[in-house]
């Protein structure tokens, strides 16, 4: 999913045939080249080229990575990194299987029902619940899901009076605390739906907790009133908004497009101002063009207020839907343009679309840039041929079904391309193949070990590696001679070997890693490997996720792993120096640490523990069964 975002102005239009290349892809081309070579193979699966599309069938079925709906109605989504055919199991957790998640859906009393919240804009957080319940994907079996649906209507539940944002993060972290296989993984096979414009910041604590999870919402953006987005474009994904199941339905709909003919207005733009500068332009630009653009000032209630029937008649009567931003970039006028028959222009830079890395919107919406709202976009629209827009409105009728949210017997629907979506995430969070089975639990899995007095083999030593001074392993800070990895774009952390063939490790300051959102930086370490190990590329793929930030292996004698965490996920309030006494006892850090270095929950696999103490700090030490291969 890329960013519709440009400075320049950047016309779409049915008669513009130039290969959409975004910045977007310019970004992604600049990854590349820094990547490692394992990030380099996913970005390659994940990004597709920059292609002329047509949803004309000829022209889809060319492209290999584009999707395309058949003649018949039927969504084809291409294979590049999303495989053949859907193959996922997706375990959805109960209402009442969890301590506070009734709440998330019903409110503190359980009186707010799920009918009450399927209708408007947010419906999205009810809809996709219901459908995961029914689908053929969905299994009951925990130990053999590829992913994990954590159902929640706190948006709902919010607007309703159900719970307060205190109540809905406190409720957030109860829940989150008694799922042990979100714990296994810190999160990252589990998908949350926040279906508004505020994304997952209606969890206050969302950066500390889920930064790791799958959140499907439609907004890419938030700019507005938070300094942080909490949408992350790899990990995340887009989704239609919830447009009135009156206009989606098949059959009769509310109101009927109006032939381009009897449309009295060139463009109009229907909503509230909101004090944005985007819409207040659009009132005012009305005002100086009357016969052109319809744009009055909506209220909540009063004569200003349209009637859903009124609202679908006005917005079928003009042959462009201007949608600028709002609170937040995305809005459901996009959406709703496609099943009145107009054409969507989009006037808000930031925003994300649904499934933008399959779908190409310029051969059936337009992007103006937000800071050009005047009458040379008047006259730009007006200077589009009825052929050309015509085009378009076929063009967007044929895509529309996908963002309809149907049961999967529809050939073609929101459902689908989530799934499609969600299949990709499942593909490229896949543990990598490791250089060496493990041959002994822990860290540090070799025969050779230089020991420094507390480390030792089959041991695994966990501390606060974010707080950790580069001489915490006992080695003098030194001239650090580095080397550069083998990998380009590596950060070199390594010396040169000393006479005993050991090269020490430490974590350079600029090092960035790939740790999620609300993470300090981490202070360096340092510790010693064997000449002969190498640094292993460390992804956000990998089953550890952003919690391992470095890793080095031997194809002979085994891996050493780096884990880090924010003191943050154990406790609030511990301050920024706190020790590991703080964060607690031996088994809570066991727990939290364990699953990330054999891959599973480590209930019955604790072997020893031990508390040490070096150079005045304290030390954990603990052995684990290694996991049966």
């Amino acid at each position: 999913m890329g960013s519709l975002n440009n400075n320049r102005a950047r016309i779409f239009t049915a008669h513009h045939h130039d290969p959409p290349c975004t910045r977007n892809h310019q970004i992604g081309a600049i990854l590349l080249v820094a990547a490692t070579f394992f990030l380099t193979r996913l970005f390659d699966q994940s990004f597709p080229p920059c292609t002329t599309y047509s949803f004309d069938h000829h022209l889809a079925s060319q492209s290999q990575s584009l999707v395309h709906v058949t003649d018949g109605g039927s969504l084809s989504w291409p294979q590049r990194g999303y495989g053949t055919y859907l193959s996922l199991k997706i375990y959805v957790y109960e209402e009442y299987e969890i301590d506070g998640l009734k709440e998330l859906l019903r409110g503190r009393e359980g009186k707010i029902s799920a009918d009450s919240c399927i209708k408007g804009q947010w419906g999205t957080q009810v809809k996709i619940h219901r459908l995961l319940q029914k689908s053929r994907f969905r299994t009951r079996k925990k130990e053999e899901a590829d992913l994990f649906f954590v159902p929640a209507y706190v948006k709902c539940v919010r607007m309703m009076g159900g719970l307060s944002d205190k109540e809905i993060n406190q409720t957030y972290v109860k829940v989150l605390s008694q799922m042990p296989y979100f714990r296994r993984s810190g999160g990252r096979d589990h998908i949350f739906v926040f279906p508004s414009g505020a994304g997952a910041h209606l969890f206050r604590s969302w950066a500390t907790y889920i930064n790791r999870s799958i959140i499907l919402t439609p907004e890419g953006d938030r700019t507005d009133k938070k300094d942080t987005s909490a949408f992350n474009t790899w990990k995340d994904i887009i989704i239609p908004g919830n447009v009135d199941d009156g206009m989606t339905k098949r059959g009769t709909t509310v109101v009927q497009p109006l032939p381009l003919s009897k449309r009295k207005y060139l463009a109009n733009y229907l909503g509230r101002a909101q004090g944005k500068i985007g819409r207040l332009k659009l009132i005012e630009l009305a005002k100086q063009y009357p016969d052109k653009l319809e744009s009055p000032e909506l209220k909540f209630s009063g004569p200003d207020k349209l009637g859903r029937m009124e609202y679908f008649q006005h917005l079928r009567n003009a042959k462009f839907c201007l949608a600028p931003r709002g609170e937040s970039s995305w809005t459901l006028r996009f959406y709703e343009s496609f099943f009145v028959g107009c054409v969507p222009v989009v006037l808000s830079d930031q925003a994300e679309l649904p499934f933008q890395n399959v779908i190409d919107y310029t051969h059936f919406s337009i992007k103006w840039p937000s800071t050009r709202i005047g009458p040379e976009l008047l006259d730009y629209l007006e200077s589009i041929p009825d052929e050309d827009v015509e085009r378009m409105i076929a063009r967007g009728r044929q895509i529309r079904c996908v963002w309809v949210y149907a049961p999967e017997s529809e050939l073609c629907s929101a459902m689908q391309g989530i799934l499609w979506e969600l299949q990709r995430k499942k593909v490229e969070y896949q543990e990598p193949k490791a250089t060496a089975e493990p041959r002994e639990s822990g860290y540090l899995e070799g025969e050779n070990e230089k020991s420094s007095g507390f480390l030792k083999r089959r041991s695994v030593l966990v501390s606060g590696i974010s707080m950790l001074p580069s001489a915490v392993f006992g080695y003098q800070e030194r001239d650090w001679q580095q080397k550069q990895g083998l990998l380009a774009g590596r950060i070199p952390g390594l010396s040169q070997p000393d006479e005993e063939g050991w090269r020490t490790y430490r974590r350079p300051d600029d090092k960035s890693g790939g740790h999620g959102v609300g993470w300090s930086p981490i202070i360096p370490y340092a510790f010693v490997v064997p000449q002969d190990w190498e640094e292993v590329p460390v992804s956000i793929a990998d089953l550890g996720g952003t919690e391992i930030d470095l890793r080095f292996a031997s194809s002979k004698e085994g891996r050493l792993f780096v884990i880090v965490a924010p003191v943050l996920r154990f406790a609030d309030n511990l301050g920024g120096n706190a020790s590991i006494e703080l964060i607690g006892p031996p088994e809570k850090v066991i727990n939290a640490f364990g699953p990330e270095v054999i891959g599973e929950n480590v209930e019955g696999r604790v072997q020893s523990i031990n508390v040490a103490e070096h150079s005045g700090r304290m030390y954990y030490q603990y052995e684990l069964e290694p996991p049966m291969f």
